[in-house]
């Protein structure tokens, strides 16, 4: 899991089928996230982490940095790379 954002970004760059705004998109939901790391204990280069932080963050209707009208297109980004990648 540590160098599952590395190994995405090769299948993307080698023509995966996850739309480069998808990655990017998990990229900057991994960014934002980080803002939780001075409250929280969280691993965000583990992508699992990621995961469930936007999940949570869907459920809760709060996402650091993401309006709320687009957490379903942030959970739907992370799936997409999720699924793509494995």
């Amino acid at each position: 899991m540590m160098d599952f954002l590395r190994v995405s970004r090769r299948l993307l760059e080698e023509g995966a089928p996850v739309s480069r705004s998808e990655f990017d998109l998990v990229l900057k939901l991994r960014t934002e996230l980080e803002r939780l790391h001075a409250r929280s204990e969280n691993d965000l280069r583990n992508l699992e982490s990621i995961f469930n932080l936007v999940e949570m963050g869907s459920l809760l209707n709060l996402l650091p940095g993401v309006k709320a009208e687009d957490i379903p297109q942030a959970s739907a980004a992370i799936r997409k790379v999720l699924a793509e990648t494995i």
